[in-house]
């Protein structure tokens, strides 16, 4: 099982220049910085995927709003990915 663990000072920083500059949710990086102290966000050191073959580092972000609003990134030569679910993704009977 994969033991997660709170982000460190440069992984809070490279999210919050993504909620800055992507997202465009914060007037400022600090005010970005500030936000996401509230957030619940575990970063996995060691996850491996099944396939098609993720090796790395990984960050699950669940926001404010409710576990229904979720981020995941990966880091790709450095820099902070966020990862799209697969809408191919579904138990069986959902809706």
């Amino acid at each position: 099982m994969y033991k997660p663990r709170k982000p460190n000072q440069e992984e809070i920083t490279q999210l919050a220049g993504y909620v800055h500059l992507k997202c465009k949710w914060t007037e400022t990086l600090e005010e970005a910085r500030l936000w996401i102290k509230d957030t619940c966000v575990a970063v996995f050191d060691h996850y491996m995927s099944d396939c098609p073959g993720y090796a790395g580092k990984l960050m699950m972000v669940v926001w404010g709003a409710g576990p229904a609003s979720y981020m995941v990134f990966i880091w790709i030569a450095g820099a902070l990915t966020r990862v799209h679910q697969d809408p191919g993704v579904r138990l069986e009977g959902e809706d």
